[in-house]
Parts: C-alpha cells; sequence; structure tokens
C-alpha cells in the first residue's frame, strides 16, 4: 500500500476513472483514503504505474455582481452574486458559517432581507463546479476570510 500526503487545498482526483484501461494516466489512490490498494514488489522491482492525481480545490465570487436596483435609501440596495467552487465531481459542498449572505428570494426592500441558512447545500452545475446564487446588500460586507467556508469529504476551504 502507498500512502502520501497532499498540500492544502489540494484534493485528490478519482480513482481508476478509465476503468483500468488506461492505468499510467488515471489515479491509483482512493480520495476518501489518500491511499492506494496493495501491492507486491519482489526485490529490485520497480513499478512506475501507481500514481496519484491531484487538483487545486478553489472558490471564487463571480464579479461582477448584478444590482437589483431596488434600493429605497443610500444603503439598502441588493445586488445578486454567484458564488463558484470547483471541486472533486461527484462532492457535496454546504455553508457551514456565513456574514452577509441573503436568500436570492429575499423581498426589495425596505423589507428585511432572509439570510441563507447555515447548512445550505450547494448545486452541482457539473464537471466539478459547485455554485450558489445569492443577494448581497449594499455597503455591508459578505466576503471575509473568516467567515464563509465550505467543505467536501474532510476539506475545509476559506473564501476570501
Amino acid at each position: 500500500m502507498i500512502t502520501s500526503t497532499i498540500p492544502a487545498n489540494f484534493d485528490i482526483t478519482q480513482k481508476d476513472v478509465s476503468g483500468n484501461t488506461m492505468d499510467t494516466k488515471d489515479s491509483d489512490f482512493n480520495p476518501a483514503t489518500g491511499k492506494s490498494d496493495n501491492t507486491n514488489l519482489t526485490s529490485g522491482e520497480n513499478d512506475l504505474t501507481w500514481d496519484m492525481g491531484i487538483y487545486m480545490i478553489s472558490a471564487s465570487i463571480v464579479d461582477p455582481c448584478i444590482c437589483k436596483n431596488n434600493a429605497t435609501n443610500g444603503k439598502n440596495g441588493q445586488f445578486d452574486e454567484i458564488l463558484d467552487v470547483m471541486a472533486t465531481p461527484g462532492g457535496s459542498w454546504m455553508i457551514i458559517q456565513q456574514t452577509g449572505m441573503y436568500l436570492s428570494t429575499s423581498p426589495a426592500p425596505p423589507a428585511a432581507p432572509i439570510p441563507v441558512p447555515v447548512g445550505t447545500m450547494l448545486n452541482n452545475v457539473g464537471l466539478g463546479m459547485y455554485r450558489y446564487n445569492f443577494v448581497h446588500i449594499d455597503s455591508l460586507e459578505y466576503c471575509k476570510s473568516d467567515q464563509w467556508y465550505g467543505y467536501t469529504d474532510d476539506h475545509n476551504l476559506a473564501l476570501t
């Protein structure tokens, strides 16, 4: 068995994506355990077909935000925003802490916007892209490195 440590904000690609038909071109490691299958080598044997595919997990706020032109004063206007996370296809991402994120279905000002509930799942839009549309309020902070987090498996990622 082979084990390895990967850098922070990286993840292991899915194992044997090619169904073992192209073994030197896909990952041989289980992304959940970070380990390969067991293998036996005789003294002096070299088997260079064991490899680990990794990629960087990234998250971003898609710009530009879109003004809803619904302000009733200089501080309560709403903007549509999109949060994108690139990660392992088939994973799950959830908002586990947030400040200043409001549901895209929030009522227009002067009514109070509705906060995005902790535990809200990001939508899997395909090919390892996870997305969540939300509203933020003019002149209020909504993205600080210690305020938004997402996770998949055992990885935490802070958005800045």
